[in-house]
């Protein structure tokens, strides 16, 4: 059934709240793609930036780019995986992250390393890589009860 126009101008959903029944209102979402975007999103841990919806299988960048101004993400809604506590069995989970990509992770992590930047020296990601990880992975514990 066709969803009526009106309703459609003017809806905006946030991508990290949004409930499936709000992401099928939006055109060219049914209720299988809603449902879709909703589990990839919890898997993910909240999206990062609007063009990330992109990745749900069956949405494309043409849809997201047709439907930009219907999507809104509110900056730091997403989950943070905390590096100083990350085990190979809860990273593998993550949709951004393969086997050989979580090993690599986790390899360039060890060995005492304390800081972001050292982190990203020893990790050296694709620029791909960095740019899909970075919001994702951070350091949590407090570092000044180290000191």
């Amino acid at each position: 059934p066709q969803k009526p126009q009106q309703d459609l101008k003017e809806l905006v959903v946030d991508i990290n709240t949004a409930s499936a029944t709000e992401w099928d209102a939006l055109p060219g979402i049914g209720e299988v793609l809603s449902k879709r975007v909703v589990n990839y999103r919890a898997a993910l841990g909240g999206f990062v930036s609007v063009d990330q919806v992109a990745n749900v299988y069956g949405l494309d960048s043409a849809w997201v780019d047709d439907n930009r101004k219907r999507l809104k993400v509110q900056a730091g809604s997403h989950t943070v995986l905390c590096l100083d506590s990350l085990t190979f069995k809860a990273l593998v989970k993550h949709p951004l992250f393969d086997a050989g990509q979580t090993r690599r992770v986790l390899r360039a992590w060890g060995r005492g390393c304390k800081d972001v930047d050292t982190f990203w020296r020893r990790l050296a990601p694709t620029e791909g890589e960095k740019q899909a990880w970075e919001s994702y992975l951070a350091i949590c514990a407090d570092s000044s009860a180290n000191l």
